[in-house]
């Protein structure tokens, strides 16, 4: 996980990305600073990384970085 200095939060994941969102970069994933759900969302992408769990979750549409689309984040469920 990276901040930008946008304020907003760059999360990579290990594996293939499989969702279907047409942005620029399918791996590099943004969970807005403006999401109604962001420090519960970022605590628990810290938890899920911290303790090397599972995580799932959805995006829906990109979001334009520099003229470059990435696939916005809405949402994570922390698995067992």
């Amino acid at each position: 996980m990276i901040f930008h200095d946008s304020g907003n939060l760059y999360v990579y994941f290990s594996g293939v990305p499989s969702h279907s969102e047409n942005c620029d970069s399918k791996a590099e994933y943004i969970l807005p600073k403006e999401h109604q759900f962001f420090s519960q969302i970022y605590s628990g992408l810290l938890a899920a990384m911290h303790s090397e769990s599972p995580v799932n979750g959805y995006v829906n549409g990109c979001i334009d970085v520099w003229s470059k689309s990435k696939t916005k984040i809405t949402r994570i469920d922390l698995l067992p």
